[in-house]
């Protein structure tokens, strides 16, 4: 006798080839597989409030964060080798996203430096 996995009650399984029976009848399973199908998908469901503190932080932040974990994956002798070329090529995305973010910020500085300095003459030199 097998217990029924979704209902629990006891039955006798049927004889022939094949995968060994896990439910007592065909509303069993069907009722097993909604509640798996519920259950994945409410997993999947963020709340306002997960989804808010996922978009906490800067755009930089999250690049820099998306760059660290691609370069560990990279490092990592368990990433398959067939994943690597996808991995480089956005670990190569983010870092340039970076590189843009950080000389705009450097342009803004030395903008902002030169409106707060005096302008230069030759009477200086």
């Amino acid at each position: 006798m097998i217990v029924c996995q979704h209902c629990g009650r006891t039955f006798r399984p049927h004889t022939g080839a094949g995968r060994k029976a896990r439910y007592c009848s065909a509303a069993c399973k069907q009722a097993a597989y909604r509640k798996r199908h519920t259950e994945r998908r409410t997993a999947l469901d963020l709340s306002r409030e997960e989804f808010d503190a996922m978009q906490d932080g800067s755009l930089i932040d999250q690049l820099r964060f998306v760059r660290d974990v691609l370069g560990n994956a990279l490092r990592d002798t368990a990433t398959p080798a067939g994943a690597l070329a996808a991995i480089s090529r956005t670990y190569i995305d983010a870092c340039t996203q970076i590189a843009a973010i950080n000389s705009a910020d450097d342009e803004d500085d030395l903008l902002s430096a030169a409106d707060t300095e005096e302008p230069f003459t030759l009477n200086d030199v």
